[in-house]
This record gives C-alpha cells, structure tokens and sequence, in this order.
C-alpha cells in the first residue's frame, strides 16, 4: 500500500510540485541565464575577431611580401621611433664616411625642415677622370631624426627612410622647346646627366619639393634641365617616400619656382620653357594623387584641352575659339574670349569647375606677360615691333614698323622668314577667321607672304579679300614693293 501512495503522489499533485519549484528556485535565475548568454556571445565575437585579425594581418604580410608599397597606409597609424635601434642612427659625418667608397660618394645635402635631409649620390662615369662632370648626381636617399631637439653639442642623428635611383630627361625633352620655336632640330633620347639639386621653396605644405637638374650649352645659349623630385613628410602615406614628380627643361637657364597664379591656398609650380622673348610657360598644380605611399602629384594645366562641361552650343563655341587662340599662343585675344564666359559661368560649379578655372587663370597669366612685354621698353625698334605683335597688338605694330628705317624694316622682314614669322601667319590667319577684313591684321598677312612667297602671292591673296578700299590697296602695294627689296 505504501508503494502505491508512492506511484501516485507525483502524478495527483503536479501543482504543487510546481509551486515548490516557483517557490524554490532563486529571483536573480533569469539575469544570471542572460549573463551566461552575453558570455557566450562575447567569446563568439572575441573568437571571431582574432580570427579576422589573423586573416588580415597573413593577408596584410603576404601583399607586403609581393608589394612593398602596397601597406604603405599602415605608416601613418604607426609611431616614428617604432622599431629604431641605435645603430640605425647616424651623423651626418658617419653617412658621409659609410656611401664614400669606390667610385661612389655622398654629395650635396638638402635639409627640409627640422626633421628631414635629402643627401645625393654621386657616382663616377666610366673613362671619366677630372672634372665634376665624371661625378653626376646617381640617386637620392631621405634621412629623418627621430629626435630633432639639439642634445647639448652631440650632433643629430638620422635614420635612412628611402631611396631613389635618378636618370636625367632625355635630350629630346631638353631640346623641345627649340624645336617648337623652330631654331633647333630634335635630339636623341639618351638621358643627360644630373649635376646640381636645389629645395623648391614656397611650395604645398605636407612635403619637401626640389630639383635635380643639368645644363646643356647649344649655341649661344645654356639650357638647364631636370627632374622635379617631392619628399612627403606628412602623416598622410608614408612619410619619407621620395618620388619623381616629372621632367623639365628650360631655354632660359631658369629653374622652375612655386608662385601663386589662380588665387588658391595653394602655389602652382611654373617653368619658363621660352626660347625667345615670347612667353612660354609649364604651369602645374598640385593635387590628390590617390598613390598610398605619397599623397601629392603634379598635374600640367592643359591650355588646349577641352574641359568646360555645358549643354549650351554658344558658350561651347566660344569656349573652343578661347582655346584655339590660346593654342597659337594668341593670349590676348583668348583671354578677351574667355573673360565674357568665365564672368557669366564662374558662379556655376558644375559648369566651370577648378580645372577650367586654372585654364582661365594660367591663360590669364600668359596674357599678363604679353602685355607687360610689349608696355616696356626694347633694346630696338625691331624687337618693340615683335613685342607688339606678341600682344596681338596689330595696328601699333604697323605704326611702328611704317616709322622705322630701312634697316629696322628689313630686319622684321627677315624675322618674318623665320619660324616664328611662319607662326605669325598662322596667328593672323585665325585671327582674320573670328574677325575678317581688319586692315592691320591684314597688312601683317599680306607681309609675311611677301616676305615667304615674294611679292605677286601677297597681291594676289590681298586683292582677293573682299570690301577692301583703293587707299589701302595703294598703301599695301608700297609696303610689298618695299618688302620685296629685302634679299633673302
């Protein structure tokens, strides 16, 4: 009997057994059953995370592998000191001891900054014995002191970030300029050597800028050249990368300078590549590169490419003409196109963006230079008529080149059968194309086939010009007969 009480006791008092549960079991149960669970979940995640963080970082090692420069972002986030022992740290005097050797040594050093040094390399030619020209400039290496506070008289100490092997620009690049002007033939593309290197001062914050550079004697002139080389020594990258920013060459013998032209915070780096008294200009800007190791490159401003996005014809066109004109190195009359535009579109930012900008801006410095050349005082009578007709101004031009001896009239004439009066025609012919049958721009038309083509061609274009008055037709035909006395 007390066996079957036993049997059914549990099952005739489920309630109860229910209620001593209730009853029993603690009020803090469900917080520490949601403890435990928030537990779990966080070892889930922790796990995951390592995992992910192992993956990445084999990932990150492999491609460092494969690509150097590829971790590059990781510098930024990383201190400068890291992983520096003392003997990565040298004097200048201990880097100048340890690349002197052989036919190699350390030549000029550049400091930028506090923190920073750019040392060159020089390197010995092969059969080259005396003279610095045995020695040009090979390579560059980038030196940063960790601590650039003075430590009483103990000399800084630098640690090596970077090199950078250098070859200078072929002679063809060097010689471009002259072959444009017409007074050189093109050369070869063997490099020339790199023999000076300056800081470029006034340059983008963020970055050391300087100019490894050689000079090529041709004739009655002393080209320089060279590359354009920038450090980064911001956060941004990898601090200490050099690269080479591009090529340059100048007739003048001037090294590029960082000169502010459109206004903006930041300069724009200009080379003078005239190789006469015409102004002739590299102009670049510096922007985003999206490059991991150095954030900053250099970007021509292209006066000949169409950039202007507009859905109307008229500005279109008007757009087109103002590159046209600048295109033949007409500034002035460009910029009398681009000015009416650029005034009624500057306002709209999806239609006159910064790069047209520059192209205004950099065209409007051309002009500046035109003018100011022709507004100041020549060496002559012929080289004020030149410098006049460099600002399109056509009638004052003829003013002068009607008062002037014979002798000065010839030698314009004589400058009329060179490249840059082949060029003259071609302005006036696109001049006379927006403008038709303005007489001085026809004069210098009729001119210069004289000069070129002799006399009965001139006649022939000029009498076939319609609307033209007797007057003139007398005045043009005295000038030919004139030109043509002129021996070739």
């Amino acid at each position: 009997m007390n066996r079957s009480v036993r049997l059914i006791q549990p099952a005739a008092s489920p309630v109860l057994v229910m209620a001593k549960v209730r009853h029993t079991v603690s009020p803090s149960a469900p917080w520490k059953r949601a403890a435990s669970l928030s537990l779990s979940v966080a070892a889930l995640l922790t796990l995951g995370g390592a995992i992910a963080l192992v993956t990445t970082g084999f990932a990150v090692g492999v491609r460092s592998i494969v690509d150097p420069e590829a971790a590059a972002w990781l510098d930024q986030w990383l201190p400068a000191t890291g992983g520096i022992t003392p003997r990565d740290l040298k004097t200048v005097a201990q880097l100048r001891a340890e690349l002197t050797k052989g036919n190699q040594r350390m030549g000029e050093i550049v400091p930028l900054g506090r923190q920073w040094l750019v040392a060159t390399v020089r390197q010995q030619q092969p059969n080259c014995t005396a003279g610095p020209q045995c020695w040009p400039i090979v390579q560059l290496r980038a030196y940063q002191a960790p601590n650039p506070e003075p430590q009483g008289d103990r000399p800084l100490a630098y640690r090596l970030t970077t090199t950078l092997d250098l070859e200078g620009p072929p002679e063809s690049l060097v010689l471009a300029p002259l072959v444009k002007a017409g007074v050189a033939t093109s050369g070869s593309t063997d490099p020339l050597p790199l023999m000076a290197v300056q800081g470029l001062k006034g340059g983008p914050a963020g970055g050391g800028w300087l100019t490894v550079s050689g000079q090529l004697p041709r004739s009655n002139q002393q080209l320089r050249y060279g590359v354009i080389v920038h450090l980064n020594i911001s956060r941004l990258g990898r601090p200490g990368h050099l690269s080479v920013q591009g090529q340059w060459s100048s007739p003048k013998d001037r090294s590029p300078v960082w000169e502010s032209i459109t206004g903006n915070r930041e300069p724009e780096l200009i080379v003078d590549q005239s190789a006469i008294d015409a102004p002739d200009l590299a102009i670049y800007r510096a922007i985003p590169s999206g490059f991991a190791p150095d954030p900053v490159s250099l970007e021509p401003i292209a006066l000949t490419e169409p950039l202007l996005r507009s859905t109307d014809l008229a500005d279109l066109a008007q757009y087109q003409e103002a590159l046209k004109l600048a295109k033949l190195e007409l500034w002035s009359p460009a910029l009398t196109k681009l000015q009416p535009l650029r005034d009624r579109l500057v306002n709209r930012s999806l239609v006159w963006d910064d790069r047209v900008q520059a192209q205004y801006d950099a065209l409007r410095y051309h002009a500046d230079l035109a003018r100011v050349r022709a507004d100041s005082p020549q060496k002559d009578i012929p080289s004020q008529i030149l410098a006049d007709l460099g600002d399109s101004r056509w009638q004052r031009a003829l003013d002068r080149f009607a008062q002037a001896s014979l002798g000065d009239q010839a030698t314009v004439v004589r400058w009329l059968r060179s490249a840059e009066g082949e060029k003259l025609e071609r302005q006036v012919n696109l001049v006379l194309q927006f403008a038709p049958n303005q007489a001085s721009v026809m004069f210098w038309k009729a001119t210069s086939l004289a000069a070129r083509q002799g006399r009965p061609a001139a006649i022939a274009w000029y009498r076939s010009q319609p609307g033209q008055s007797v007057e003139w037709d007398q005045r043009i035909d005295r000038w030919l007969a004139q030109v043509a006395t002129v021996p070739r």
